[in-house]
């Protein structure tokens, strides 16, 4: 009898530990861990909005600046900017942004004042009456033209072939300076430029090399390549000197 208690005894604890070993195999079979396990939230993002002040051109007229400002209430930019010839120049002070009213000597175009500059003279055909302002000039024939646009070539780097009208100017730069080419006149083999401070007379095929900021270096290659008589248009070719 004894003997059977024994028995019983040992197959009950046998069964018992059978029983648990079951069990952590299938809880490791199944990820099942018996642990709470808090998900831990994504971080947020946080503002990089960092406060201050950054100008690309500085206080200079010459170069359309871009102002970049930033505070707790977030990021503006404001772009040099012409109001005739007024032009609104942006800037940084003490980590602030500021702005200054600067009446250019000549005109103001593209958020920069036209500098190097010395004439505007513009072509109108025929004598005609007298002066008068505003938008229009007289020539001959009682007939009217409009006032000369500006083309803007940007950044001068490579060759330039383009036509000229007589009532169209040219825009360009070098080393981030602004100057202004004017097509003065022309006749059938010859045409006078405005550049920087100089007047230039050239024929058909020739060509010049032209200091535009009086240092004594020439800047600009200008070849006068061709004529049409009866468009009127004058072909050059631009270059860096």
């Amino acid at each position: 009898m004894d003997k059977e208690k024994i028995a019983l005894s040992v197959f009950g604890v046998s069964a018992v530990a059978v029983v648990i070993l079951f069990a952590i195999a299938f809880t490791q079979n199944t990820g099942m861990s018996g642990r709470v396990v808090q998900e831990i939230p994504s971080e947020q993002p946080q503002s990089t909005n960092i406060a201050g002040c950054s100008d690309t051109d500085g206080r200079n007229y010459d170069v359309k600046g871009v102002l970049s400002f930033c505070d707790n209430s977030g990021c503006t930019t404001n772009e040099d900017l012409c109001n005739g010839r007024m032009l609104i120049e942006w800037y940084c002070e003490n980590n602030e942004k500021r702005y200054e009213e600067k009446l250019c000597e000549y005109t103001c175009d593209g958020g920069t004042c036209l500098g190097y500059v010395t004439k505007f003279s513009y072509p109108y055909a025929g004598s005609g009456g007298g002066g008068g302002g505003g938008e229009e000039s007289p020539v001959s024939g009682g007939a009217t033209t409009s006032a000369p646009t500006i083309r803007d070539l940007g950044e001068l780097t490579l060759e330039n072939t383009l036509e000229m009208n007589s009532n169209e100017n040219l825009r360009f730069s070098i080393g981030g300076v602004n100057y202004l080419m004017i097509l003065e006149g022309h006749s059938e083999t010859q045409a006078t430029l405005i550049a920087g401070s100089q007047e230039i007379v050239l024929g058909v095929g020739s060509d010049t090399k032209i200091d535009l900021n009086g240092n004594s270096v020439p800047d600009l290659y200008v070849w006068l390549r061709s004529i049409n008589v009866l468009t009127g248009k004058v072909k050059l070719t631009l270059d860096l000197a």
